[in-house]
């Protein structure tokens, strides 16, 4: 199952300054990005790894797991 990662983008940054797969994989609303991972662990180390590697925070960062009501507006937005 997937897992919705979404984090505040630190001032100054835009989609192009994350790391590729994640840029790749995201939408930003306003200064939030939001990504599905299929692989969270993964996708974490190279978020963070990026963000301490560069001495930054990321504000508001959570990963969770889709809600059954969350799913259930996905699969009716696509049909």
């Amino acid at each position: 199952a997937s897992t919705w990662i979404s984090f505040r983008l630190p001032d100054g940054l835009g989609l192009a300054d994350l790391p590729g797969q994640i840029a790749a994989a995201a939408v930003v609303h306003g200064n939030r990005v939001e990504l599905r991972a299929s692989a969270a662990t993964h996708t974490l180390g190279l978020l963070t790894a990026w963000a301490n590697a560069r001495g930054l925070d990321l504000p508001d960062l959570e990963a969770r797991r889709p809600s059954l009501e969350d799913i259930y507006l996905d699969l009716t937005r696509r049909a």
